[in-house]
């Protein structure tokens, strides 16, 4: 019975941790996909602006926040109340929410250099704050699986 006791102790502590990890990835992978249609908008802005439905058009996005904020602005809503919009339900930490907003709402407020430069600048926050939450991720996943295997073994110590 012991070893049962054991068994499921240490059962709990691996599905716990490796829900936290996939929670972690999830974050991460939806920054990635923003960054990705950060570059996709700043690509699309050459010697004109785009109405921001058309460059929605050409975007595939993957995963479905990203999806409706595009829908929303196939519609016609501006990127910034689109991203507004669904901003709440999104597993971004709260330093890329602001950025990613950021982002969205200087889109058309400019003529097409300064539109260019703000967009670089905005694309380089995105990217450096999407590494830094990577090594996040990674490090907090080693120290998730630390804190279940001493858990386990603080368990296993008790039912013994």
């Amino acid at each position: 019975m012991k070893y049962v006791g054991i068994a499921l102790v240490a059962l709990a502590a691996a599905l716990v941790t490796s829900s936290y990890r996939s929670r972690l990835l999830a974050r991460t992978s939806l920054l990635e996909t923003f960054v990705a249609l950060a570059l996709h908008i700043r690509a699309r802005v050459t010697g004109y602006l785009e109405p921001p439905s058309v460059w929605a058009n050409g975007y595939r996005a993957e995963g479905d926040e990203v999806g409706e904020l595009l829908l929303r602005v196939r519609r016609g809503e501006t990127p910034e109340a689109a991203y507004l919009a669904i901003r709440d339900g999104l597993s971004l930490s709260a330093e890329a929410k602001e950025l990613v907003g950021s982002f969205l709402s200087g889109l058309g407020r400019d003529d097409v250099g300064n539109e260019r430069k703000n967009m670089d600048i905005g694309v380089d926050k995105l990217s450096a704050l999407l590494e830094k939450e990577r090594d996040e991720c990674a490090e907090r996943g080693r120290i998730a699986a630390v804190m279940a295997l001493m858990l386990s073994a603080g368990g296993a110590i008790l039912i013994i």
